[in-house]
C-alpha cells in the first residue's frame, strides 16, 4: 500500500483534481495509442514505396506519441504525488489507499463515476469491490 492513506472524506474533497489529471491521462493514452498505429501504418508505407513524404509523417506520428508519452508520465507523477494508486490508465480507474475497520482497503473510483461509492480489498480488485 501506499504511504498515504485516505479517510473518505480526504479522497472525496481531492477528486475533483484527481478527476481532471485522470481525464488527461486517459486522452493522452488515446493520443499515444493513435500516434503509435500512425506511426506503424506510415512506416510500413514508407518501406513499400519509399516516399518521403511517408517517411516525414512517420517521424512527426513517432514524435507525437512520444509527447503524449511524456504528458502521461507527467500525469501519472502527479497522481502519485497525491497518493492515489493508478490502476488502469485506459479504464481511468485509481485507488485511494485506506483503512476501513482497521484494515487495509482502497476506496476504489473510475472516470465517469460522480463519487467514490465504492471500495476493496487489496487482493480483491475492481471485481470484488463493495458500496461503500
Amino acid at each position: 500500500m501506499s504511504p498515504r492513506l485516505f479517510t473518505l472524506d480526504e479522497a472525496r474533497a481531492v477528486l475533483a483534481h484527481v478527476r481532471a489529471v485522470v481525464e488527461r491521462l486517459v486522452e493522452s493514452r488515446a493520443d499515444q495509442l493513435a500516434a503509435t498505429a500512425r506511426f506503424v501504418e506510415l512506416r510500413a508505407a514508407a518501406a513499400g514505396n519509399g516516399h518521403a513524404g511517408e517517411r516525414e509523417r512517420a517521424a512527426e506520428a513517432a514524435q507525437a506519441a512520444e509527447e503524449a508519452g511524456g504528458r502521461i508520465e507527467a500525469a501519472l507523477a502527479e497522481l502519485a504525488d497525491i497518493g492515489v494508486v493508478v490502476k488502469s490508465i485506459d479504464a481511468g480507474l485509481v485507488d485511494f489507499p485506506s483503512l476501513r475497520e482497521g484494515e487495509e482497503v482502497y476506496l476504489c473510483w473510475q472516470l465517469g463515476e460522480d463519487d467514490i461509492r465504492f471500495y476493496h480489498g487489496p487482493a480483491d480488485g475492481f471485481a470484488g469491490r463493495k458500496p461503500i
